[in-house]
Order: structure tokens, then sequence, then C-alpha cells
């Protein structure tokens, strides 16, 4: 694979009342999912993986360390998950889709 290859995709946030949906175009690993719900706590998230696009497994920074299948077959490079994690919550921000106690 080419190092330093660009990939573009998109990322959806969707808030409904008190629910909120994070469409991510890929498998997004778990501790990545949390830090979502963890931000945009109380409001009741679903990390909804494979939307809009598909760019493979979304590993954290740590998983890339664990010399497993994922790790050996992702597109993205070392840091990119925590990007998109950090994508959502700007999102997030700009929409002002916020915990309460935040505002």
């Amino acid at each position: 694979m080419e190092k330093n290859r660009k990939i573009e995709t998109v990322l959806q946030l969707v808030k409904i009342d008190e629910l909120a949906f994070a469409c991510i175009p890929g498998e997004l690993f778990s501790l990545l999912g949390h830090k979502i719900e963890q931000y945009l706590a109380p409001l009741k998230v679903f990390v909804i993986g494979y939307a809009n696009d598909y760019v493979g497994y979304i590993l954290d920074e740590e998983s890339y360390e664990k010399n497993e299948y994922e790790s050996f077959t992702t597109f993205l490079s070392k840091g990119e998950g925590e990007r998109i994690v950090d994508s959502i919550v700007t999102l997030a921000k700009k929409c002002q889709i916020r915990r309460e106690r935040d505002r």
C-alpha cells in the first residue's frame, strides 16, 4: 500500500431529541466509540458503523501495537481513529450538540 495516500470519506452526526447517531464509515474499535459516547453524554448515543462509506477497520492507537489481524489489514494510519473521534466532537460543537452540563 502506498504511503501518504489520502482517503476522503463522510462522517455524519444526527441528533433527534435525546438521541445522537454518530455515523462512521467503517468498523470503529470500541474504545473510540466509547470516547464518542462519553463526549455526547447524557444523550443516548448510537455509533453506527459502515455508514455512508467503507474505510475498513478504524483502530485506536494502542491497537496498532498488538500485531493482530485488524492492524495488518486497516487502510488507515495510526492516529486516524482518534482523528475521526475528534472530527465527530468538532461536528457536535459546530452543531451545538453538547452535554447539558457544558452549556
